[in-house]
């Protein structure tokens, strides 16, 4: 064995484990619970997610569609680009929104579903549509190629949000060191 993973003790029904954590494939999601809104975090940003996916198919792109994903090295470059910028943004604004960033404290008189919800998914949209925007005007992307870029930036997004909740997460969810 690489790692030792030893079980726990026998479930107690009458006490919860200190994170209750989801199955690691649902962890993106719960990571973020922590940030957002429940409304949001459960409802809204998962259905715009699932609406850009189902989406996808019925974009007109301009040219055959020939089932390579890219048709150049500027699709390649802006995919590549898109990853290390999620790399970069999405531990950023974790660590801001845990240390720094308090939405009710900022809009004290708006409900918490707008402070914490509508005004950070609407940010983080705004960005991440200002990156793609960006790279599609710099390496003269074209429409597919930014919708793939878009793809690629998701993907990281999702697979940070999973590493941060799986292993970044102790007691209280609380960011914390692994070791």
């Amino acid at each position: 064995a690489v790692v030792a993973a030893p079980l726990d003790e026998q479930a107690n029904p009458g006490l919860s484990p200190n994170p209750a954590k989801a199955p690691w494939y649902f962890m993106g999601v719960q990571e973020l619970l922590v940030h957002l809104h429940p409304s949001f975090a459960v409802l809204v940003a998962p259905l715009l997610g699932i609406g850009f996916l189902a989406g996808v198919p019925f974009l007109h792109y301009g040219e055959a569609h020939s089932g390579f994903w890219f048709h150049s090295g500027r699709g390649k470059r802006a995919a590549a680009y898109a990853m290390f910028a999620a790399l970069l943004l999405v531990p950023a604004a974790v660590l801001l929104d845990e240390h720094v960033v308090h939405w009710t404290q900022l809009f004290p008189g708006l409900p918490p579903a707008v402070s914490t919800g509508l005004i950070p998914l609407a940010i983080g949209i705004a960005v991440v549509l200002a990156l793609v925007l960006f790279l599609k005007r710099s390496l003269s992307l074209t429409r597919l190629e930014a919708v793939q870029a878009l793809f690629a930036f998701a993907a990281v997004t999702l697979v940070v949000l999973t590493v941060v909740g799986v292993v970044f997460r102790g007691p209280s969810m609380r960011l914390r060191w692994p070791w």
